[in-house]
């Protein structure tokens, strides 16, 4: 697309978003949204790594090796976190600060490829609505709606995902914009991007099918072969280091990954179409934000406008359209067939996409004359006013919660050091200086899903040797839930309460407005059987 001269102000409105969200996002970071059960399970092999040299779980002990070896999630974001860990400490902040750090990066990134395909005033209009636009329910761990303020809270590995694949666009985006040569060296770091998109997690693969159907899109089969060997040899690069280490522990590799099978049942053609049937669940909490705010509605009409206007530019020959149009098309239609999991958070990966292609709605419908300018000016002002109320509101909820490690450091002056604690994993981010020999419940080795062979509760906990067990909300909510006959874990419930019953001593527990009462107990001396 021939743009011209671009002016400075789009770049400079993007930068003054990125600073007040990289700003907004530092506020209370280690305080809200509360832990999320993932956080502290994906740190911990990252944290062992960079302390031990071990990547290895050691919340997980026992089950399957995990200690010596993590295979049960990709572990490029876990190394990141166990990095940011040794320059600031355990805690909840260190490991959000990366997550905050990667989405900034996907701003970036967003306003850089619509700069280089599109405008840098579409790469402004795309950022706003990602840091501005709830388009969501808020959910407890996605509390304003917004996605990438959201995203940026929670330390997971979609946001990286984004990243390395956005990072893979934007290095092909010439050769898809404007038909320069597919040199060696960029093809080849396509592939090293999208390979470090997929040891974000598995679904990162997407990303390199997508950029090759945009390579063939835009510069047909001969360039496309080259670009599969080249992009190919970069992609397996990338993942040797992974590859080998999974060869290394192959039967534990199965072992730890044998309840995600249904996930990858490839060969029954039921699972493809319970996988489409289902896909609506992914966007649930956008269709119900839709039944109460603009947001959304604003958000799904111009991207329909926007796919409308790249499909009509497609047919009349322009490369950037067509790899625009494709790349979502297609990684999204593979998330619908291939990803049995309809976690919302993997659409990290579709929303600065989507936001690209709502901009250029946006930006069609403001060159329709005086009438809808003054439409689209106020509903764009509605449209922050809500999101400005969501931000408003998290702020205030934030300010009256319990940051993480106030409450885990009046915890650990309950727990003695150097001793096996025994509870969930929430904790352990907080409790990891005092207590560093922490291991997480071992339900997997209770239940058939995890393990051809369970075990009793006694018999898995005997075997951990826990000297401390923590009683939190979580683990009293389970007991309840199964405390009628025909519960599905009514057995497992009564064996840990008898099991509690005979063996364990209260000495305390902590009581708190966000987290609530956490119990705990010193396991009795000399009953343990190890």
């Amino acid at each position: 697309m021939d743009l011209g001269r671009r002016p400075p102000g789009p770049h400079l409105v993007v930068a003054t978003l990125l600073a007040l969200f990289v700003g907004f996002s530092l506020r209370d970071l280690g305080r809200a949204p509360k832990v999320y059960e993932d956080e502290p399970v994906i740190a911990a092999p990252g944290y062992m790594l960079v302390t031990t040299g071990v990547f290895g779980n050691p919340l997980q002990r026992g089950f399957f090796g995990s200690e010596r070896h993590c295979y049960e999630f990709m572990p490029l974001f876990p190394i990141l976190d166990g990095a940011s860990m040794r320059l600031f400490g355990t805690g909840l902040f260190a490991v959000r600060i990366v997550a905050l750090g990667l989405a900034a990066g996907v701003l970036l990134l967003t306003h850089r490829i619509a700069s280089r395909i599109l405008s840098a005033a579409h790469g402004a209009t795309a950022v706003a609505l990602l840091v501005l636009a709830p388009v969501m329910s808020p959910v407890e761990h996605l509390r304003t709606g917004i996605p990438m303020v959201d995203l940026a809270r929670l330390a997971r590995y979609d946001v990286a995902v984004s990243l390395f694949g956005l990072a893979a666009l934007f290095v092909l985006a010439p050769v898809l914009e404007e038909g320069a040569a597919p040199g060696a060296g960029r093809l080849f770091a396509v592939g090293i991007l999208t390979g470090a998109a997929t040891l974000s997690h598995l679904y990162g693969v997407f990303w390199l099918p997508a950029l090759l159907l945009a390579i063939l899109a835009t510069r047909g089969q001969r360039v496309l072969r080259r670009a599969c060997v080249v992009s190919g040899a970069g992609f397996l690069l990338a993942l040797l280091p992974w590859i080998l280490f999974v060869a290394s522990g192959w039967s534990d590799f199965l072992a730890q990954n044998r309840h995600y099978g249904e996930r990858f049942d490839l060969l029954d053609s039921r699972f493809y179409a319970s996988n489409l049937r289902g896909e609506i669940a992914r966007y649930g909490l956008i269709l119900a934000a839709a039944t109460r705010h603009l947001a959304p509605v604003l958000f799904a009409a111009s991207g329909l406008a926007g796919v409308v206007l790249l499909v009509r530019r497609s047919r009349s020959g322009d490369r950037a359209s067509r790899a625009l149009l494709v790349i979502p098309g297609l990684i999204g239609l593979l998330f619908a067939l291939l990803l049995q999991s309809k976690n919302v958070m993997y659409l990290a990966t579709l929303w600065p996409l989507f936001a690209l292609v709502a901009s250029l709605g946006l930006h069609v419908a403001w060159g329709h004359g005086r009438l809808a300018r003054s439409f689209l000016v106020a509903a764009g002002l509605l449209v922050a006013g809500e999101g400005i109320f969501s931000l408003r509101r998290f702020s205030l909820e934030a300010a009256v919660m319990t940051p993480y490690g106030d409450f885990t450091s009046r915890l650990s002056g309950l727990v003695p050091g150097g001793t096996r604690v025994m509870g969930m994993q929430h904790w352990w981010l907080g409790l990891v200086r005092t207590s560093p020999d922490y291991v997480t419940v071992p339900f997997p080795g209770m239940l058939r899903r995890y393990t051809p062979e369970p075990v009793r509760f006694e018999e898995a906990t005997d075997a951990l040797a826990p000297r401390v067990l923590l009683l939190d909300e979580i683990l009293r909510g389970f007991l309840r839930a199964n405390v009628r006959v025909d519960s599905e874990f009514h057995d497992l419930a009564v064996a840990m309460q008898g099991w509690l019953a005979v063996r364990g001593v209260s000495v305390g527990a902590v009581e708190d407005p966000t987290y609530g009462r956490v119990e705990v107990y010193a396991i009795r001396p000399g009953v343990l059987s190890k």
